[in-house]
């Protein structure tokens, strides 16, 4: 019923009785694993109805303070609208299990949420040391998926001998047991970030090689869904590098498959030599 008001959300009707059945789950099974996912939002939902799932959740933190479950489905809840809350929630949480990498892990999602480049330093290096955190924390044949983001996490903070150390380490020593998709990302996030560190450098013929290899990959989950990273596109485009955006852009056609006519759209742009508006928003 919740899978099916959620994805509908066709009327005031649908809406509403979404809200009933997610705030009685919250309500009474708090620790069960379908209330993490239940994030009532704000401008999809109704103000109201997150108000009271926030007062929910916050009641339960008062009555279960040292209850993990409680913390981390808890902060779940605020991670996107309310990431002050969320924060101290996993804090407390790290507080308590303070081995578990799991709290690092989230607060470096957290922390790397709505960090755009190097505008936010301070929390791109907070996400940083806990992903790097979390890493240590991890076993070692775990490791190497937490590793993943570290270079992209180490460029935004503004590390980038660092960055460019953590790519090149992933894909010298990537794995035969890593999974397909886990593969792909790794090599599209190491590639893309060398690629930056190279255009830093001036060095644009190793740039373009690194944008190619980034697109070189035969998709995952995540690429699928969201597609790739653009900030390395969009840099070359601004050095006028417009056949390998181009070919970049292609290649992304064959694993981006919710791209919704975007590609053949900046495609088209770009050979008119114009830059794509809305490729900031990604």
């Amino acid at each position: 019923m919740l899978g099916y008001y959620f994805r509908g959300r066709k009327s005031a009707t649908d809406i509403e009785k979404y809200n009933q059945h997610a705030l009685w789950i919250i309500q009474h099974l708090p620790t069960d694993p379908l209330a993490r996912e239940l994030c009532i939002y704000s401008r999809f939902n109704s103000a109201a109805a997150h108000e009271h799932g926030k007062t929910i959740w916050l009641k339960h933190c008062e009555l279960h303070p040292t209850d993990p479950v409680i913390l981390r489905h808890a902060a779940n809840y605020f991670l996107l609208e309310e990431r002050s809350t969320a924060e101290k929630l996993l804090l407390a949480g790290k507080a308590l299990q303070p081995k578990n990498p799991d709290w690092c892990e989230r607060l470096a999602h957290l922390y790397s949420l709505g960090v755009s480049e190097l505008s936010d330093l301070e929390n791109a290096e907070k996400a940083l040391s806990e992903q790097e955190r979390a890493v240590t924390l991890t076993k070692a044949s775990d490791k190497f998926y937490l590793q993943i983001d570290l270079p992209a996490l180490a460029f935004k903070a503004g590390q980038v001998e660092k960055a460019s150390r953590y790519a090149n380490h992933i894909l010298r020593h990537m794995p035969r047991s890593l999974a397909d998709d886990q593969k792909s990302d790794a090599k599209h996030s190491a590639h893309a970030v060398l690629g930056r560190i190279a255009l830093l450098a001036g060095a644009i013929e190793s740039a373009k090689s690194h944008l190619r290899a980034s697109a070189e990959v035969p998709g995952s989950n995540s690429l699928n869904i969201s597609g790739p990273d653009f900030a390395l596109a969009r840099e070359m485009l601004e050095k006028n590098e417009r056949e390998a955006v181009l070919a970049f852009l292609e290649r992304c056609e064959v694993f981006w498959q919710n791209e919704n006519g975007r590609l053949a759209k900046w495609r088209a742009e770009i050979v008119s030599s114009v830059v794509p508006d809305d490729w900031k928003d990604l």
